[in-house]
């Protein structure tokens, strides 16, 4: 019994210094962390292996349509209609997409007798649309 004693004290001896250094590199390390000085290092990094990954190949699956000047100017008009947005969204509907995300700011109110674009919002269970809440800033 004795010798296992002075055979775990030799050891715990000769390791003496990982006992010691171990936690504080560990504590340093958390601290230097949380003080966010390891930040634009952490960065860095993670552009470098960004950068080394493989190219991915390009997804068929996902198509972007966007709303541009050229398209802006054919119309002469500026916001989009609704009969020309419930338009635009059935020709995208017909070619079965499972999602579709619409990102179109428009702070122009809805024409209550164009009921037909807010009836395709409520049809259509695969679209996703972006709002923009403003905080009411009026003080009164």
């Amino acid at each position: 019994m004795n010798f296992i004693l002075e055979d775990l004290e030799k050891n715990l001896w000769e390791w003496r210094g990982v006992f010691i250094a171990v936690p504080s590199v560990i504590f340093i390390v958390i601290a230097l962390r949380f003080t966010g000085l390891l930040q634009s290092l952490e960065l860095t990094a993670l552009d470098q292996l960004f950068l080394l990954r493989p190219q991915e190949p390009i997804d068929n699956r996902i198509v972007i349509v966007e709303i541009n000047e050229e398209d802006i100017n054919n119309q002469k008009v500026w916001p989009i209609s609704n009969a020309v947005m419930t338009k635009f969204l059935k020709n995208i509907k017909q070619q079965q997409p499972r999602a579709i995300g619409l990102d179109i700011y428009g702070n122009w109110p809805v024409n209550p007798r164009q009921t037909e674009l807010v009836k395709l919002f409520e049809y259509m269970r695969n679209l996703i649309g972006i709002e923009k809440v403003l905080e009411n800033t009026d003080s009164s």
